[in-house]
C-alpha cells in the first residue's frame, strides 16, 4: 500500500471551527490545543493501521468520554 502525504493547510479562518469554539466556550488557544490532540489521536490510528469501523469508532468514542485517559495510552 502506498503511503499518503496529504496535508491540510488552514488559510484564513474557518466559520465551522469558530462556531464550535463559541459553542463550547473555548478560547482560540483551547481550540488549537484540542485540534492538536485530535491530530495525535488520528496519527495513532494511522500508525497502528486501525482500519475497521468498530475499532476506529471505539477509539473515538473513548476519546470523547475520557480524552486524558485515551491520550495517555496513545502517547
Amino acid at each position: 500500500m502506498r503511503q499518503c502525504n496529504d496535508r491540510h493547510l488552514l488559510i484564513g479562518s474557518s466559520k465551522v471551527l469558530e462556531d464550535v469554539r463559541l459553542h463550547r466556550g473555548w478560547s482560540r488557544s483551547e481550540l488549537e490545543k484540542e485540534l492538536e490532540r485530535r491530530k495525535l489521536l488520528l496519527e495513532f490510528i494511522v500508525k497502528y493501521n486501525v482500519r475497521d469501523f468498530v475499532s476506529v469508532n471505539d477509539i473515538i468514542h473513548a476519546y470523547q468520554s475520557k480524552p486524558e485517559k485515551v491520550l495517555e495510552r496513545v502517547l
